[in-house]
């Protein structure tokens, strides 16, 4: 659903859903209702899929927050692609936010990923890291998922 929502422009709605999911999560009623690998999975989906809401609408610190609590986690179920994206589309809201060698940090892990991750994603961390590396600011993306 916060897909759903991002993609009909609809910011507010998709944050409002991610909160209630989260909070449906949180609450102790659902504690044995929800095996934790759902919970699990639920979480990391919805954490996910509401880091490009804020990264759409610029709000990089939220970005960040949320990419850096799922970032190691698609890594460790082998999920390359989204992994690779985590880390790309982390170290570009850093970059917004001036955190430079961190940033840095994160284009390099995507890299580090190597063909397990497409080629795309690999370019547009070269495009990141290059700027970034140079001094230079870095380009703007449109954040797919």
């Amino acid at each position: 659903m916060i897909r759903v929502l991002r993609g009909a422009g609809r910011a507010p709605a998709a944050v409002e859903t991610f909160r209630g999911i989260m909070d449906t999560l949180a609450d102790p009623r659902h504690r044995d209702r929800i095996p934790p690998n759902v919970r699990e999975f639920t979480a990391l989906s919805a954490v996910y899929a509401v880091s490009f809401v804020h990264l759409d609408e610029g709000r990089w610190a939220e970005a960040a927050d949320a990419l850096r609590s799922v970032r190691g986690q698609f890594d460790d179920r082998g999920w390359y692609k989204q992994a690779g994206k985590v880390h790309l589309h982390l170290a570009h809201a850093l970059a917004r936010l001036g955190e430079r060698a961190e940033s840095a940090a994160e284009y390099r892990a995507v890299l580090a990923l190597e063909s397990r991750v497409p080629a795309d994603v690999r370019d547009e961390a070269h495009t990141g890291l290059t700027p970034l590396t140079a001094g230079r600011p870095v380009p703007r993306i449109r954040f797919v998922q």
